[in-house]
């Protein structure tokens, strides 16, 4: 069956179908099944974005959005043009606001979000468009205020003051009506702006294109459906970047030695670590189905805690990428369940992201102790291992007896209930 946008246009359904899922829990000694799947879930990302509606918006606003549309379909029609029309939808400002807009226009409960999150969507969107030079020569105006924009192939966000008229997007510039001067999206730009522009250091490079960043674009920050958080707010605790970065490099490290496949996925998919915190007793993280390739995480004395939390939120990421593409469940979401690793009762599809999470930080750890670690050898990180691997058997139990799986989900699974078989027999005889 093909969906069909707001304009008519039929679209092939991108799905998981023909994709291998088997080894999306810990890879086979290569990243490409993680490279398709987050293939698929850009292009996911754009017929999300060619399905959303223009209700609400001002008349002139949506001559805005129907040309943004337009030029988007014939770039991406282009073979000239179509790889960089599609990386925009791969920027996680463009892919979180497309989500983001998506659900709320989905959510009964969350109408009255839709206008607010498109609004704050399309100038993330018209400036990609401007990096990625598919723009018309005569440009295209979004005729409302802005406040800031994510730069984060610059490492910085964007401040603009005084540009309450909005702002003209061209490929390679922005101009601001009523202001003086242009903005040259090139090196000269970035050390001479007008005066209407500023930047903010709000991004540290960790490795390969992730990076540190105290600027979340993402609309859903502020949901939190874990029992004991409330919401995740940029947050670097009084500590330095380098601080935080540090840390996330020598669990990277960490990761490189015991998993060296899954630590190339990484490279792949993760975006954005984001800062909310230092916790010295516990550790809080989260991640979005709405924002793939970014996670928040507090900050953590013990760097094994920051590895488990790394693996732990990136696996949440390429779970949440498969989801878009194919539901993995019959009975995802009801009914409730006790869940291993959370004080409060869980859906299978949250004891499957547990399990998917947690079955790598298993294999982590053993890993690193076949190497000859000798911090493996503590006795508090034999007890973490011991830990984890119960608690996985606990959550993969309920699974086995109670999920009702589809056919990708059931290859997804495979792995799963393998990797579980083999901890069991090998560290709780």
């Amino acid at each position: 069956m093909s969906r069909r946008t707001s304009r008519g246009c039929a679209l092939t359904p991108i799905t998981a179908q023909d994709l291998k899922v088997e080894d999306l829990t810990i890879p086979d000694g290569s990243a490409e099944s993680v490279k398709a799947v987050l293939g698929r879930y850009v292009r996911r990302t754009a017929e999300v974005f060619f399905s959303l509606p223009v209700q609400g918006l001002t008349p002139e606003l949506q001559v805005s959005f129907m040309q943004v549309r337009k030029q988007l379909q014939g770039a991406l029609s282009d073979k000239r043009f179509a790889g960089r029309a599609l990386s925009i939808f791969h920027q996680l400002p463009v892919s979180s606001g497309v989500h983001a807009a998506d659900q709320a226009f989905r959510v009964p409960d969350s109408h009255q979000l839709y206008v607010e999150r498109l609004k704050s969507l399309f100038p993330e969107l018209l400036f990609q468009m401007s990096v990625a030079g598919v723009l018309p020569a005569q440009g295209i105006r979004w005729a409302d205020s802005v406040e800031s924009i994510s730069f984060a192939q610059a490492h910085r966000a964007v401040a603009f003051q005084g540009v309450e008229q909005g702002l003209v997007f061209y490929s390679g510039k922005v101009e601001a009506p009523g202001a003086d001067g242009v903005w040259d999206l090139n090196s000269e730009g970035l050390q001479s702006p007008p005066s209407w522009v500023s930047f903010i250091s709000s991004f540290t490079p960790v490795a390969g294109r992730s990076l540190l960043s105290t600027h979340d674009t993402n609309p859903l920050s502020d949901f939190e459906a874990h029992p004991d958080k409330d919401g995740n707010f940029v947050n670097l605790s009084d500590r330095e970047p380098l601080e935080w970065v540090t840390s996330l490099r020598e669990s990277l490290d960490r990761i490189q030695k015991g998993l060296p496949s899954l630590r190339q996925e990484m490279d792949l998919l993760m975006q954005q670590w984001i800062p909310v915190g230092f916790e010295p007793e516990i550790h809080l993280s989260a991640s979005y189905q709405e924002a793939i390739g970014q996670a928040y995480l507090t900050l953590h004395p013990n760097n094994f805690t920051m590895m488990e939390a790394m693996v732990h939120e990136f696996q949440h990421n390429k779970v949440n990428a498969l989801m878009h593409l194919d539901p993995l469940l019959e009975n995802a979401f009801y009914p409730l369940y006790t869940s291993p690793v959370r004080p409060d009762p869980r859906p299978l599809h949250g004891i499957l992201l547990a399990v998917h999470a947690f079955l790598p930080v298993a294999e982590l750890y053993r890993q690193l102790r076949s190497q000859g670690s000798p911090e493996l050898a503590r006795p508090d990180l034999k007890r973490r291992l011991k830990t984890i691997v119960e608690g996985n058997h606990q959550g993969m139990e309920v699974l086995r007896e109670h999920g009702k799986w589809t056919e990708v989900g059931a290859r997804f699974f495979a792995q799963l209930d393998v990797l579980d078989v083999t901890h069991v027999a090998e560290e709780l005889d």
